[in-house]
């Protein structure tokens, strides 16, 4: 047992000891609560054994150990039970799912009666072929053969990039291909980590194309992020009392680390260092990543996106460049449309991680960053049941698409301040050429399709048009 594991068990045991005087149980209580009962009380568990004589649960892929054990305990004597579930989409273990208890529904239920639902009402077969390509790698669980009456072939588009920007600005003008015939909520961006979402949000902006994330927030409105920005703020202006009030909440011991080392350099060091570089050092100075635990996912997330913010800052020349960058952006969030009409989806693209998609369906998908180190994560790369877990994710990814779906990957992304290279991911390569369709883009691109453009008419071509010298549509496009 590690040192971590220590020091959250010293603090569970006051947890529980805080709840217990204030007479409070927390939302696993209520489920562990409750087994303990009927475990415990024969009465009260007969009772209930008695009123319930059928249990029926849905997503049974998603269930723990004490959700299985209520499921025995609640069906008995009568075993009248009857769950809904697929191996392949159980993507929740770092939560405690354990896709598991379907196996083990057999060994209990010596009579249970299985019924595969392979026939799907939602995507295309090629989509269905490519997601059992995937998913039949996986050896730990039955995988259905899933097939459709839908006779539509259309292949996948894969979109090859060089950097992590074009392939933003590649997604971004294919939806503005897209938005001709399918409205905006009807195509999402499916990315493994929510640090991802910069770029695209980014790139959706300049483009004017209202966006949603769903199960999540806005990458300059996450509090890591705003952590982070705050400091630099302050280190380049001491005056900002904003940025000040914002630092030192987050504790003394780290303002004054920070005032130490800021008071140490020289104007010129912070108005023209290297923006990645003061970002690491202000990182460093503070010990702002010990906030955060590797081994929550939550907070891992939340050291990949100020991870997101560096690799940002590394494309300006100084800090005065990068934070006038982010306050750009920023007042576009201020601006948007999104902020009028509260949670309606309607007439906006759809950003999410791969684990909020579930149970979600669009007509267009785009499943970014298909890149080892990014699908499959890079915390999973050699655990075999971590890769496993991360091939359901996928399969869940791709079976979000009705009738359009795009991979996409890069050669390579910024990480920790430089260009590093990127390697395929191996899930893709898992899929048949034959159901797929490359295209390729090297060369920087930008967004183009249907926002307005400003043309400038000189004397000469006015009188032209007026005279039908100059015919109206080619002038229009050229």
């Amino acid at each position: 047992m590690g040192e971590f594991q220590v020091f959250t068990a010293k603090i569970y045991k006051l947890y529980q000891r805080a709840l217990k005087e204030a007479n409070a149980v927390d939302f696993d209580d209520l489920l562990l609560k409750a087994l303990q009962l009927l475990q415990e009380q024969q009465r009260i568990r007969e009772r209930y054994q008695e009123q319930f004589q059928y249990v029926l649960v849905d997503e049974y892929q998603d269930t723990n150990k004490a959700q299985y054990l209520l499921t025995q305990l609640l069906t008995q004597p009568q075993n009248n039970l009857y769950v809904v579930g697929d191996f392949s989409q159980s993507i929740y273990a770092w939560r405690g799912a354990d896709y598991r208890n379907m196996l083990q529904l057999k060994q209990d239920f010596k009579n249970v009666a299985e019924y595969r639902l392979e026939q799907n009402y939602r995507s295309t077969q090629t989509i269905l072929d490519a997601a059992t390509e995937v998913i039949s790698h996986n050896k730990s669980h039955p995988v259905l053969k899933l097939w459709t009456a839908n006779t539509t072939i259309q292949p996948i588009i894969c979109l090859e990039c060089n950097t992590g920007e074009l392939e933003a600005v590649k997604v971004v003008n294919k939806i503005l291909q897209h938005r001709r015939e399918t409205p905006l909520e009807e195509m999402a961006i499916l990315y493994r980590t929510n640090a991802q979402s910069r770029l695209f949000e980014e790139a959706l902006i300049r483009a004017g194309i209202p966006y949603k994330l769903v199960g999540g927030t806005k990458f300059y409105e996450r509090q890591e992020v705003k952590d982070v920005l705050a400091y630099t703020r302050y280190l380049v202006n001491p005056l900002d009392s904003v940025s000040l009030g914002r630092i030192t909440k987050l504790g003394k011991r780290r303002l004054e680390k920070f005032e130490d080392w800021r008071i140490s350099l020289k104007k010129d060091e912070i108005l023209t260092g290297q923006p990645h570089k003061l970002l690491e050092q202000i990182l460093e100075k503070t010990e702002y990543l010990s906030k955060f635990s590797a081994e929550i996912e939550e907070e891992r997330q939340r050291t990949e996106n100020v991870q997101e913010l560096v690799n940002m800052a590394s494309q300006f020349a100084n800090l005065t460049q990068f934070l006038e960058n982010v306050a750009l952006i920023q007042d576009n969030y201020f601006s948007d449309v999104e902020q009028r009409v509260g949670g309606d989806t309607t007439g906006f693209v759809q950003l999410m991680s791969l684990h909020s998609a579930k149970g979600l369906e669009f007509e267009v998908v785009f499943m970014v960053g298909m890149e080892d180190g990014l699908l499959p994560h890079s915390h999973s790369l050699f655990d075999s049941e971590g890769i496993e877990e991360e091939r359901r994710l996928c399969y869940v990814g791709i079976t979000r698409a009705k009738e359009h779906l795009y991979f996409s990957y890069t050669h390579s992304r910024f990480q920790y301040g430089s260009r590093t290279s990127s390697i395929v991911s191996r899930f893709l390569l898992d899929v048949p050429e034959k159901l797929m369709k490359f295209e390729a883009s090297f060369q920087q691109q930008t967004i183009s399709g249907d926002r307005a453009r400003r043309i400038v008419v000189d004397e000469d071509m006015a009188e032209s048009l007026l005279r039908g010298e100059l015919d109206i549509d080619v002038f229009l496009e050229s």
